[in-house]
């Protein structure tokens, strides 16, 4: 398991900059060499470039699984032209017509299972279920709608917010088929998914994160808390 601590132009919610599979990584447009080069070796991915609405928020709009990319229909035909180069991964990209642009901070999904936010319509979700192919379940953590950014998981484990309660805890063990932990990031921080960045590989952190945070997460991804 690879570990970056690290921030992007001094902002250590990498959660937010960056969006992650297994085979790549969507980063900034001014992402450096060094840094391509060091998320790359951590999470053993390629970089593609690209841009979100004119912005470089990738993981606050972007959200998928191993075979979908779903992104927001206002994104600009220039972005998604862009993104089409994760169609060499075997990934669909899928644009969905909402009011709700932030799917990333809303949405959680896996080729097994798939959380929103119960701002979503009826309809809405619906869709979702097809686009994702995946059983759906509405989710809110302590009154906090955007499930998206109290989580964040691989297809092997899950970091969620501390104030997610024990049942919550298993139903989405139940409906994702992994282990998730609580913890916190950022020095103290509970939207998770805002500071970490993962996959099986390795994950990166914020340039916040303290040892205790960074060695709690780390044992958890390894299953050395087992």
């Amino acid at each position: 398991m690879e570990i970056l601590k690290k921030s992007l132009r001094g902002n250590p919610n990498l959660g937010l900059l960056l969006y992650t599979t297994e085979k790549f990584c969507l980063a900034p447009n001014w992402l450096g060499e060094k840094d391509e080069e060091e998320i790359k070796k951590t999470l053993n991915v390629d970089i593609i470039r690209a841009s979100v609405l004119g912005t470089d928020l990738l993981g606050v709009f972007c959200v998928g699984n191993s075979s979908i990319l779903l992104v927001p229909d206002l994104i600009f035909d220039s972005e998604l032209k862009a993104l089409k180069a994760v169609e060499k991964y075997g990934v669909t990209i899928h644009t969905f017509k909402t009011e709700k642009t932030a799917l990333g901070n809303l949405i959680v999904s896996s080729d097994k299972g798939t959380a929103i936010s119960p701002i979503f319509s009826k309809r809405e979700k619906e869709e979702l279920s097809e686009i994702f192919k995946t059983p759906v379940e509405v989710v809110e953590i302590d009154d906090i709608e955007a499930i998206g950014s109290c989580i964040t998981i691989t297809d092997e484990r899950g970091i969620i917010s501390p104030e997610a309660d024990d049942n919550l805890i298993k139903k989405l063990e139940h409906l994702f088929d992994i282990k998730i932990k609580r913890a916190t990031v950022n020095f103290g921080q509970s939207y998770v998914s805002s500071g970490i960045v993962m996959n099986n590989h390795g994950f990166l952190i914020g340039q916040s994160s303290t040892g205790i945070e960074i060695a709690e997460i780390d044992s958890f991804l390894r299953g050395l808390d087992e």
